[in-house]
């Protein structure tokens, strides 16, 4: 019994890890989709202002 017990504890560790690493990907995405969208929306308006100062 407790061989069996012993390997539901593992893969509920094995699960769990899966899971953090899934959370982990996710937030690095977002991290990743903000800095994008922070960069194209800085070169957008640079070179809006860029054509304001130009006579």
């Amino acid at each position: 019994m407790d061989c069996i017990g012993r390997s539901c504890r593992l893969l509920a560790n094995s699960e769990r890890k899966i899971s953090l690493t899934n959370s982990s990907r996710g937030i690095h995405n977002a991290w990743h989709l903000y800095y994008a969208l922070v960069l194209v929306f800085k070169a957008v308006c640079s070179g809006f202002c860029i054509a304001l100062f130009t006579p």
